[in-house]
């Protein structure tokens, strides 16, 4: 469910490019892991297996990642927060939040308000 992005910085553009141009529905979570409300997210976003999700999620480590964070953010015209999701379906953002706003039971809600979806699962 949880892909790590690659932490090598000549890699950005691959990077980005993987997690942004898919059609199926995924997520993107930038996240610090200095940071408590990270932590919270985190563990938020850990939470979707259990609500009957198969979201694919690739993580950002916006310390590490600094230059794909911010190509993340250019692309998609959505100002960089962390820690942050962005939900995209059809190469294209469908649904963000930051901060205290991630929730699973947020995120499960704005998968089930996509067209054609009558479940949080992901299918396809």
């Amino acid at each position: 469910m949880f892909k790590l992005l690659d932490r090598d910085s000549h890699h950005e553009k691959t990077e980005a490019d993987s997690v942004l141009l898919p059609r199926h529905a995924h997520l993107i979570f930038k996240h610090s892991p200095y940071c408590v409300v990270s932590a919270v997210a985190h563990r938020e976003i850990s939470q979707l297996s259990t609500l009957a999700t198969s979201l694919p999620v690739s993580i950002v480590d916006v310390f590490r990642q600094r230059v794909l964070s911010d190509e993340i953010a250019s692309r998609t015209q959505i100002r960089h927060e962390s820690p942050q999701v962005l939900l995209l379906r059809d190469a294209r953002v469908v649904w963000h939040a930051s901060h205290g706003a991630i929730t699973a039971v947020a995120i499960v809600k704005a998968l089930e308000a996509l067209p054609g979806r009558t479940t949080g699962r992901d299918d396809g």
